[in-house]
């Protein structure tokens, strides 16, 4: 994003006084230097720096990093990204005035660099439609949905595992595996021939294919985060299968309602487990949606990162105390 177009913009735009500058996840890392530099030529130590974070990335990218498999030059280009994007983002959190994490785990990772931080933690909220009641009985067909994106090669990387840990098991066991979202051809191609798996591509409502879903999984070995997948699963009325780390940011009574298992083959096997257990699987989704549906309100997590914001700039960059905030609403 550093452009000389963006540049000038950001010149210009720093002409005027600003309340806070939010820099909006780690790409936005090169406007840092040039915002103090500004902020300092005119003697301001009033304008809050913002840093909001969307994942811990250096924990994301050291462990795609250490995991990695392929030809030496990836391998290398990898932990060259890994420590490029580990020194940019410690440098954003050190310098802002608020950190906002999107969990809890996440706000603890940065305090062990950066304490002297005040940080609050906002989980995303949700705006989306909420499924009408379902029940999942015998003619729901035995299907696992799998929703995404998969241009990212960190989401490449977590949908390639997960294939082939469940493919052969799945197709031992009759279920079908849905995968659903842009799979580039050069991944479907290295993925080979699958026996219970289809790849639907791009589709306007996903909701109809999660509507013909005994459970949805969340198979995200590398990467932490909030996953908005989860959201786009409970508010969907279907039962969910996830990796425990990948379910941070639940709120307990919802989280509790996921099957939940330490590594992908255990999830595998969990999923074989629970397919045909109806009553459990109709507890599930109706447990995870009761325990999510009063947490997930967009216009309560602006006010609380209004007044996080508001509180850093009475107190002073240079003298605020860690809010070590949690917002649940």
């Amino acid at each position: 994003h550093a452009t000389p177009t963006y540049r000038r913009t950001l010149r210009a735009e720093l002409v005027d006084s600003w309340d806070c500058i939010v820099l909006d996840g780690y790409g936005s890392g090169w406007a840092l230097r040039e915002c103090q530099n500004i902020l300092r030529a005119r003697g301001d130590d009033t304008t809050a720096l913002v840093y909001v974070s969307h994942n811990h990335e250096e924990q994301l990218w050291r462990s795609m990093a250490r995991t990695a498999r392929g030809a030496l030059p990836r391998r290398i280009a990898l932990w060259q990204n890994y420590l490029k994007v580990r020194a940019l983002e410690r440098t954003l959190v050190r310098n802002a005035t608020l950190v906002s994490a999107i969990t809890d785990e996440d706000a603890r990772a940065y305090s062990v660099y950066a304490p002297q931080v005040p940080k609050v933690v906002l989980t995303p909220g949700y705006s989306g439609e909420v499924a009408a009641p379902r029940s999942i009985g015998p003619e729901t067909p035995r299907r696992v949905a799998l929703v995404g994106s998969f241009r990212w090669t960190v989401k490449q990387e977590n949908l390639r595992r997960f294939i082939a840990c469940a493919d052969a098991v799945f197709a031992a066991q009759g279920i079908h595996l849905d995968v659903v979202g842009d799979v580039p051809a050069e991944l479907r191609r290295a993925l080979g021939t699958l026996a219970a798996t289809t790849f639907h591509g791009y589709v306007d409502r996903p909701a109809d294919i999660l509507r013909k879903a005994r459970i949805a999984v969340v198979p995200e070995l590398i990467g932490g985060g909030f996953k908005l997948k989860l959201l786009d699963y409970i508010f969907g009325r279907v039962p969910v299968a996830t990796l425990g780390a990948a379910a941070a940011g639940l709120p307990p009574p919802a989280k509790d309602a996921l099957l939940c298992r330490d590594d992908l083959p255990e999830l595998v096997r969990g999923i074989c487990e629970v397919i045909d257990d109806l009553p459990r699987l109709n507890h599930m989704q109706s447990a995870a949606l009761a325990g999510a549906a009063a947490h997930f309100d967009w216009a309560a997590r602006g006010q609380a990162f209004a007044a996080a914001i508001e509180r850093c700039r009475t107190i002073g960059a240079g003298n605020a105390a860690p809010l070590a905030e949690v917002f649940d609403g």
